[in-house]
């Protein structure tokens, strides 16, 4: 494409208000339709106290099964009623359709239209691509972590009295005769809580004003799970991490040129950097 083509999207007006001033610190996973610049989300700008967190993460796992996650169960009966029935009535809300079946809808919904009536408003269209960006992170992402947790077999704390914390029972068949799989033994990390983590994340990266917000959500929702007894803290803990970074790295890699063609754009990845939102 020529250059002055690239030139006409420099300009700040190309971007949709509220993308104009949100790439201080990183680049945008965009969309180039035409003459337009179509900011999908904003990468993450991974700081070394990021890292730091994701390492201090990791290594606290095993003490927090050690000295934690028994206490957690043996405390079960006595959470606050109050807390108890909160937990029971929103903790089905970590559920992978709460969240992949509206971003699918409003993807697979918003390309039809979008071919259809050749809608090219930048707005509308970055909205579509994100929702393609979040079925296939966050979607894949927690497909990791179902495999994950049935290849690892941790039993769950309903086996804690009769099993411990650490019995694992890797690819848990109900019986001999049959491939279904045992979800008493899916424990670590939570499908859950890892579903929440990434769908979380991805909400932050395209409205960063909302991080404390979505924040709040994933840590109640994961909580959630150790009060109503179907994880140990280190599960959780395991799952945001997981959710999380998993998101941030799988982002990095979002097939803007595959879903471009799918949306029947002419576009193609171009990285936005800097506050005048030039093209690299």
């Amino acid at each position: 494409m020529p250059s002055n083509h690239f030139a006409a999207a420099t300009a700040r007006t190309d971007l949709p208000t509220g993308f104009r001033d949100g790439s201080k610190r990183g680049e945008w996973i965009t969309l180039y339709d035409g003459y337009k610049v179509i900011p999908v989300v904003r990468r993450f700008d991974l700081q070394p106290w990021h890292l730091a967190l994701l390492l201090i993460g990791v290594i606290s796992i095993l003490p927090i099964v050690a000295l934690v996650d028994p206490i957690a169960v043996n405390h079960k009966e006595q959470w606050p009623v109050w807390l108890q029935g909160a937990a029971a009535r929103t903790t089905h809300f970590g559920k992978g359709h709460w969240w992949l079946i509206p971003a699918g809808l409003i993807a697979i919904g918003g390309t039809v239209a979008v071919r259809r009536f050749k809608v090219d408003d930048p707005q509308t269209t970055g909205i579509v691509a994100y929702s393609w960006l979040f079925v296939i992170t966050a979607g894949g992402v927690s497909a990791f972590s179902a495999l994950l947790k049935y290849l690892i077999g941790r039993a769950r704390p309903a086996h804690f009295q009769e099993l411990g914390p650490l019995h694992l029972n890797p690819l848990p068949f109900v019986s001999d005769t049959t491939l279904l799989l045992n979800a008493s033994f899916a424990s670590f990390p939570s499908g859950h809580s890892t579903m929440v983590a990434a769908a979380c994340t991805l909400i932050a990266m395209r409205w960063p004003r909302l991080r404390m917000a979505v924040l709040v959500l994933a840590l109640w929702l994961a909580f959630t799970r150790v009060v109503v007894g179907a994880h140990y803290p280190s599960d959780i803990i395991a799952a945001l991490l997981l959710g999380s970074f998993g998101v941030i790295l799988v982002s990095a890699h979002f097939p803007s040129r595959l879903v471009s063609k799918l949306m029947g754009s002419r576009a193609k990845e171009v990285p936005v950097t800097g506050q005048q939102g030039n093209i690299a």
